[in-house]
């Protein structure tokens, strides 16, 4: 993870028998609802203190959309992003790897200029039919992403100069 002028980059690294996992082929890279049906790696970002956050999922498939929501599993409102987030993908037989390069100058300047608190996670999908949900951080009960919880890195701003 990195974050330069604006930008958040991502990496999301996935191991083990990849050939048993659904991975969406690639597709155009549009903004699409419902990625989180399918494998699909999600980065959820709050500024420090603040109920609202932004929900990023990024599908293998190089689609992708950003939504806002103004506190816990709020409403899911779109946002313009001004550039599309970039989606690389590389595999091999026992290793699948993600990379995002996401636009954030168009979010709001106070959220620019505070700590963040960044929730990491995929929702993976297995050729079975069988779903996992992998985070840094779950709630206690059952995975959620958009617990409290799961926001669990943080980043401040002094730290993204």
């Amino acid at each position: 993870m990195a974050y330069a002028r604006s930008e958040l980059r991502l990496a999301f690294r996935l191991s083990g028998d990849i050939a048993a996992l659904a991975i969406p082929g690639i597709e155009e890279p549009v903004r699409t609802d419902g990625l989180w049906n399918e494998t699909c790696c999600e980065a959820f970002l709050k500024a420090e203190g603040e109920a609202g956050y932004y929900e990023f999922n990024l599908s293998p498939s190089s689609q992708w959309a950003v939504y806002r929501l103004d506190g816990y599993r709020g409403t899911l409102q779109p946002l313009d992003v001004g550039r599309a987030p970039v989606i690389d993908c590389t595999a091999s037989v026992q290793e699948f790897c993600l990379q995002a390069a996401i636009d954030l100058s168009l979010l709001p300047a106070a959220v620019k200029a505070a700590d963040w608190r960044l929730g990491l996670s995929c929702v993976i999908a297995e050729a079975s039919g069988a779903k996992s949900y992998w985070a840094v951080n779950h709630p206690p009960q059952k995975p959620d992403f958009h617990h409290d919880d799961c926001f669990a890195v943080r980043i401040g701003a002094a730290q993204r100069i």
